[in-house]
């Protein structure tokens, strides 16, 4: 039986192992984010129905997704599920949770260009960094607001005192390069200390890289100022720490202008030179994509020298180079829009795919189910119509059982209760079958035996209880009547006949086929007759009877 239900439900339970659990998938996706965003959100894609997710899952889906679009440099512009995720960790209180998702919603609401929004996101996170007396994201929401200022709004009075509010809850070297460079478009004169700051954290932290990059500002701006020598020790530092810098054209191309600057033409072009030969050399790596700005820069210096040099200008080269970055762009904007019509089509075919197999699985779980209920209808049937067959047989052997005793002689023991079983069964058509023709094999015999065991003929029609009463006075010293003597008022007439069948010495399996009643419904009437004459649970009907008939005399 076992065997046979785990064989049917199999298929269902492989079915349903194709279905991962929504919060494993958002746990393994955390764990992945940090190191490989990319996996982290190809695994989230496998949610096939996010909206469909609980409250605290949907948040967890909403930043994880948005985080991952961060990380991997992707535009937030479509991410406005991390709102919901905002509100949801704010109204759970979710101090740590909700400052890391202000972030994204900055990136959302920068995305937009809804600077209003950003500025209200970074406010908010730095009410709470605030409340929970961490000085490292107070720092950090008071520079994500000075950023904003300095790059997006241009007012470089609320990007400076941001930029001061952020560096006294933490020193960092960004933080004192981009004061310095506020200070510098104020007009300010404190932009040295602040460069010289930022250096000195960024060798701190280990950040050589950093340090060039803060030194070469720093002497792009003293080249500004007039201070050529200056401006030359700082390229100077620059190549002391990291000798690769010198490969750097934005390098070169400073020490050009220093150069040109200084009235010494051939160096001017010497460096210029350098830049061009090494300028997708950059100061994080190498690549071959063109720097828009650089190449415009190098352009427009090669037409000062050669006018410095030779009093002419040549506007040809600068507007060729601009046409090709128009042509460039168009190029590029050719090939988005072609990349983005093959996405496109490559997710309505994802599409069509998830709903073809999400069908399959229906229609899967449906045949299964089909099965299934197929199977235990056809189980419990057979199981059933087994059981009738075996209580059939039984019913029969005790017809048999009840005729064999009917054929027995007088001069058994028990001749009485014989002798009335053979009346009994000479009513239900039995015994006259037997008498017309006593053979084994006796086929009117069996059907008649097998029409009342089955129920087909009712033996209240056959059996006539009126001349069966008499018979058990005459047998049983007038039991009958003085069962309606002491309880016609007390039992039933399907009760007084159940004492009589007893009496008669008929098992319980005899009383059922004889009355076409079932074992359950005999049992409960003997329990019915015990309560009613106030008699003990086991105790025997019969014996207890004969005492009170003879109490009664």
């Amino acid at each position: 039986m076992r065997k046979r239900l785990i064989t049917i439900f199999l298929p269902f339970l492989l079915v349903s192992c194709h279905f991962q659990n929504p919060q494993q998938i958002l746990s393994e996706a955390e764990l992945l984010m940090p190191e490989s965003p990319d996996s982290a959100l190809t695994l989230l894609r496998e949610i096939d129905f996010p909206m469909e997710l609980s409250e605290k899952n949907l948040a967890e889906y909403g930043r994880l997704q948005g985080l991952s679009h961060y990380l991997t440099g992707k535009s937030l512009a479509e991410d406005s599920l991390v709102l919901y995720s905002l509100q949801y960790y704010r109204t759970h209180q979710d101090s740590s949770k909700f400052v890391k998702t202000c972030d994204l919603a900055e990136e959302y609401y920068t995305w937009k260009k809804d600077y209003k929004k950003v500025l209200s996101v970074l406010d908010e996170g730095l009410l709470w960094s605030n409340g929970m007396n961490n000085n490292e994201l107070i720092s950090h929401f008071y520079f994500s607001k000075a950023y904003l200022f300095f790059t997006k709004l241009k007012d470089y009075t609320q990007a400076l005192y941001n930029f001061e509010q952020s560096l006294l809850f933490e020193k960092a070297a960004v933080s004192y390069y981009l004061d310095a460079l506020c200070r510098n478009r104020l007009g300010k004169d404190s932009i040295d200390y602040y460069m010289e700051k930022s250096v000195e954290f960024a060798l701190l932290k280990q950040d050589t890289l950093l340090a060039c990059h803060c030194l070469r500002n720093y002497a792009q701006v003293l080249s500004d100022k007039g201070k050529l020598n200056e401006a030359v020790k700082q390229i100077q530092r620059s190549y002391e720490l990291l000798d690769y810098y010198r490969n750097f054209s934005m390098n070169n191309i400073v020490m050009s202008e220093v150069q040109l600057k200084s009235g010494n033409i051939d160096s001017a072009q010497h460096y210029l030179n350098l830049a061009i030969e090494n300028r997708y050399t950059r100061s994080f790596g190498i690549s071959k994509e063109k720097d828009i700005a650089l190449e415009n820069m190098m352009v427009l210096l090669q037409n000062v020298i050669d006018y410095s040099r030779n009093r002419t200008l040549n506007y040809g080269d600068v507007g060729r180079f601009n046409d090709s970055i128009i042509v460039d762009i168009r190029e590029q904007y050719k090939l988005l829009e072609g990349k983005k019509e093959a996405n496109q089509n490559l997710e309505k075919q994802n599409l069509k795919l998830t709903i073809v197999k999400q069908q399959t699985q229906i229609w899967l779980i449906l045949v299964v189910l089909v099965l299934v209920l197929s199977s235990g209808f056809i189980y419990l049937y057979i199981r059933k119509k087994r059981q009738r067959i075996i209580e059939a047989e039984d019913r029969i052997e005790t017809m048999t059982r009840l005729l064999d005793d009917a054929s027995q002689t007088s001069s058994n023991n028990n001749s009485d209760s014989y002798f009335f079983k053979k009346i009994l069964l000479q009513q239900l058509g039995v015994i006259r079958l037997v008498a017309t023709t006593p053979t084994s094999q006796n086929q009117e015999l069996l059907k008649q035996m097998a029409r009342i065991t089955n129920e087909e003929i009712p033996v209240d029609s056959l059996l006539s209880w009126e001349d069966l009463y008499p018979v058990i006075d005459s047998i049983y010293e007038g039991f009958y009547s003085n069962m309606l003597r002491l309880y016609n008022d007390l039992l039933i007439e399907k009760e007084i006949q159940l004492c009589c069948l007893l009496c008669a010495g008929f098992s319980t399996k005899e009383i059922c086929v004889v009355t076409q009643q079932s074992i359950p419904t005999i049992y409960q009437r003997k329990t019915t007759i015990r309560k009613k004459l106030k008699m003990g649970e086991k105790e025997e009907i019969i014996p207890f009877i004969r005492q009170q008939f003879e109490a009664d005399l």
